[in-house]
This record gives structure tokens, C-alpha cells and sequence, in this order.
């Protein structure tokens, strides 16, 4: 029964972190909610310096800014994914249900732990290439052009890791048009260095009032 429970636990931990992936990409990387430094750090920074295919990879410093989450992150995801399955083990055990509680919860905990690094690892590798033995890979291959697809349209392609939420959201790009390959401004590099927490440019008067939402229409 351990061995069945731990390989269900596996794969709705990757189903879990699929569609979370997706809908914290979609509604807070891209969304100013709470904590705003999230949006701010993803949307008016990474997504402005790493824009399009003459910036998608890094070659200036300033583009390293936000290329991963703070330190912080990871455990925070990790622990709210787990408060459902938690209470419902603690619901479930004191209503005399026999299951291996534990064991399924340390997997599901360490299913999504991964992804998250697979996330973090596979996202750095996409847009500051470091190692030619994972990036001429078939898989990097297809996850770094799905990514790519994601800069010009920030709407699709929300999953970095396995697009499993994308294929079943509809959000799923394969291809993109060669027509619409576009240059990076100067506006989106302004956009980023206001918000840049290593090199903030100050906001000209004139800004001042500009809305986090009128920004986001640079990209």
C-alpha cells in the first residue's frame, strides 16, 4: 500500500505543481497582488530586459535582475500547496480512514520541491545558457521556445517546467509566427530600471501617477 500510495503521490504532485505553476505565473507574476514585489520584480523587470528574441538571452547585468525568486520563495510555494492535502490527511486520519498519511505527503512535499528547482534551474539555463549538455537537449529545446513564445505573449505559455496546465487551460502556443519578431524599446528598458531594485532610475514628474497597470502595456 506504501509503494501505491508514494507513486500516486508522485504524480499528483506533478499535476499539482503543473496547474499551481500556472496560475501563480498567470494571476501573480502577472497580476499586481500581494506581495506586490512579485508582479513588479516579474512583469515591470525580467519580463521588460528579457523581451523579445534581441534580449530573450542574457548578455547586460542589469538582465540578471529577477531571473529567480527570492530565497524565500520556494518554501513559501511549497508550504501553501500543502496546507489542502495536510488538513485533509489530519480530516480523513481522525475520521479513522487507514492510509499511509505521512509517507504520501513527504512525497507529494518533495514532487513539488523538485519542480520548483526544475523551475528555477530551467528558467536561469533559458535565458543565461551555461551548460551546452542540458541546452541541445530535445526537451530544453521545446521547454526554452515554449518560454520564448511566453515574452511575446504574456498570456500563453504559462508553465515553464511541463505545460501540462497550458494543454488543458488552452494557454498552449506551439508555434509563432516569423512576422512577429520584434526589437526591444528603450520605453521597456526605462520601464525595468524604475523598478530595478539594484539600479532604480528615478520616475520623471510627468510619471509619477502612471499605474503599474499603464506600464505593463509595454510589453
Amino acid at each position: 500500500m506504501i509503494i501505491g500510495a508514494i507513486m500516486g503521490a508522485m504524480v499528483v504532485g506533478v499535476l499539482q505543481a503543473s496547474f499551481f505553476e500556472w496560475i501563480f505565473h498567470r494571476f501573480w507574476l502577472h497580476r499586481p497582488w500581494l506581495p506586490a514585489q512579485v508582479f513588479t520584480a516579474h512583469t515591470l523587470v525580467h519580463h521588460q530586459l528579457c523581451k523579445f528574441d534581441d534580449t530573450f538571452e542574457v548578455t547586460e547585468e542589469e538582465q540578471e535582475e529577477a531571473l529567480h525568486f527570492q530565497w524565500w520563495g520556494g518554501p513559501v510555494l511549497i508550504a501553501i500547496n500543502m496546507v489542502p492535502w495536510t488538513l485533509a490527511a489530519w480530516a480523513l486520519h481522525n475520521a479513522g480512514v487507514q492510509f499511509p498519511y505521512v509517507a504520501a505527503l513527504v512525497t507529494i512535499a518533495a514532487t513539488i520541491f523538485v519542480y520548483y528547482l526544475a523551475y528555477e534551474g530551467l528558467h536561469l539555463l533559458m535565458h543565461k545558457p551555461t551548460f551546452p549538455w542540458i541546452e541541445n537537449s530535445g526537451f530544453f529545446r521545446f521547454i526554452k521556445n515554449h518560454h520564448r513564445i511566453h515574452h511575446t505573449q504574456m498570456a500563453k505559455n504559462l508553465n515553464v517546467v511541463l505545460p501540462i496546465a497550458d494543454f488543458f487551460l488552452g494557454s498552449l502556443v506551439r508555434f509563432e509566427p516569423e512576422a512577429t519578431a520584434r526589437v526591444t524599446t528603450d520605453a521597456a528598458r526605462r520601464t525595468a530600471r524604475r523598478h530595478s531594485r539594484r539600479h532604480p532610475e528615478p520616475i520623471p514628474a510627468k510619471k509619477a501617477t502612471a499605474t503599474r497597470s499603464e506600464e505593463t502595456l509595454t510589453h
